[in-house]
């Protein structure tokens, strides 16, 4: 019996070890050579909408709540923009070889979700703690390289960047921006 209850003190040492331990530093993938990425992350409300999401006229991927997206690209200028019941833009100039990151967080809406893009900035602590979490917490979906291939959807995107070259030729704040320093080396936890 003794032996026995031994085993037990053990095991119960050896789990709450194993899982118990927090996470703290957490690796992000970097880009082939001559490319930028992206991750693209996922936050708020809208849980059940699946918010998309575009470079320009190129889309990228449905992006579910509890999930993110690496998008591997060419460095340079980039529009990125997502569509719900409203649309919202990111400017983005990307630097070769560095790794950024855009939340998509989900608002209430009228009738859907609302979408709101946000560039995160390595700086900010509270952005830190947003892709920590995001990365520890969410599941990584595959990207494929996808095209538009309905009219609909070509019709969409033609309304979206419309819109976005309306705002932009009025230097509307609507429009953030990314720039390359905004980028990040890692997805740790920020320290205190």
């Amino acid at each position: 019996m003794k032996l026995l209850n031994y085993l037990i003190v053990i095991l119960i040492t050896i789990s709450s070890t194993a899982f118990g331990q927090k996470v703290i530093n957490q690796e992000i993938k970097m880009p082939s050579e001559g490319k930028s990425n992206v991750y693209i992350t996922r936050s708020g409300a809208g849980v059940l909408l699946n918010f998309r999401v575009y470079d320009g006229e190129k889309f990228i991927s449905k992006i579910p709540s509890g999930n993110y997206v690496i998008y591997e690209t060419e460095p340079g200028e980039h529009i990125f923009w997502a569509a719900s019941e409203n649309r919202d833009y990111v400017k983005a100039n990307l630097e070769a070889g560095k790794t950024y990151v855009i939340d998509i967080e989900g608002k209430m809406g009228l009738v859907l979700a609302a979408v709101n893009l946000n560039p995160l900035d390595p700086t900010n602590k509270k952005d830190q703690t947003k892709f920590y979490r995001a990365i520890k917490n969410n599941s990584e979906l595959a990207y494929e390289s996808n095209s538009v291939d309905s009219e609909e959807k070509a019709e969409n995107v033609a309304k979206a960047m419309s819109k976005y070259n309306e705002l932009a030729a009025k230097n509307s704040s609507k429009i953030k921006t990314l720039s390359a320093s905004q980028n990040f080396e890692n997805a740790n936890k920020p320290q205190k």
